[in-house]
């Protein structure tokens, strides 16, 4: 994960980052964008930005990725990532993914999402 403010690299991180390395895969947004600084998440509570989402792919398919940005919502404190691939037929639009709203209503996603922040939030701490 990227933060704004710097941080100790514990040896999770290293783990994750040599385990990636050793399997051919990168986080795409970084080999489009190395030298840029954009976050995902805004975090009030603490005052730093974290990029959050990453989007891991195989190194060998980087010509498949067109275009990958992180666009913004002024709904949320949270923004998500934009990739354009380079289709193998040419098409008029990109395609974008969002969350559908009703994955929220449904009761077992609502718990996993849960679960997951609590978690989130208290390693964060």
């Amino acid at each position: 994960m990227d933060r704004s403010s710097k941080q100790n690299i514990n040896k999770d991180i290293v783990v994750l980052n040599n385990t990636l390395g050793e399997m051919d895969l990168t986080d795409i947004y970084r080999a489009f964008h190395r030298k840029e600084a954009k976050y995902t998440f805004f975090s009030n509570a603490h005052g730093t930005c974290s990029k959050t989402d990453h989007m891991i792919g195989h190194k060998a398919s980087f010509n498949k990725f067109k275009k990958i940005e992180i666009i913004s919502s002024i709904f949320s404190d949270h923004e998500g990532l934009k990739v354009e691939t380079n289709p193998k037929k040419k098409t008029q639009h990109s395609k974008s993914w969002r969350l559908k709203s009703m994955l929220l209503k449904n009761e077992w996603v609502k718990n996993e999402l849960q679960k997951e922040s609590k978690i989130f939030w208290k390693q964060t701490e």
